[in-house]
């Protein structure tokens, strides 16, 4: 079996780069912007670090056993990278086959609309956006709600309590 390989990507090396880099710029844009895209990109990078993460634990690669192992490890110590693996994973293929998917599904975000004071030199005025609702939820098989901010919310702090030094 060949070696795995690493392709340098854009100067990034380690997983403090990915975070840096990458993760929380997503996460940020996501929590500004707050609309449907930006969640899908901020919940497949931040699910995407344990890649790295894993690459970082195991530079040859390790083996497909002892990565099922690490995100059994990871999912054990925060349930939500579960929720958003699933989430992520369904907007990347359209569909899973897991067995034992606890994200039954997601709803839709909805049309809404919002005013936006734009302080100006000359004083300020109102800009009336409409657009879709930030709100994105996500719905177990225990039929519980998470909103999609909150789930990431938890995921970014668990990174960055646990894996990624300050």
């Amino acid at each position: 079996m060949a070696s795995l390989q690493c392709i340098d990507f854009i100067g990034l090396d380690t997983a403090k780069d990915f975070w840096t880099e990458v993760v929380l710029p997503d996460y940020k844009q996501f929590t500004d912007a707050g609309n449907t895209r930006d969640g899908v990109h901020a919940a497949l990078t931040a699910w995407h670090l344990h890649d790295w993460l894993f690459l970082e634990k195991y530079p040859a690669g390790g083996t497909k056993k002892e990565k099922k192992a690490f995100q059994q490890e990871l999912i054990d110590a925060c349930p939500e990278l579960r929720w958003l693996r699933e989430f992520a994973e369904t907007a990347k293929h359209r569909a899973l086959r897991l067995p034992g998917l606890q994200v039954e599904r997601v709803e839709p975000a909805t049309l809404v609309e919002r005013t936006t004071p734009i302080p100006t030199d000359f004083g300020s005025f109102s800009l009336r956006v409409t657009g879709k609702s930030p709100v994105v939820i996500v719905l177990l098989d225990d039929g519980s709600a998470h909103q999609l901010f909150d789930v990431l919310a938890r995921v970014i702090e668990y990174w960055r309590t646990n894996w990624i030094p300050a």
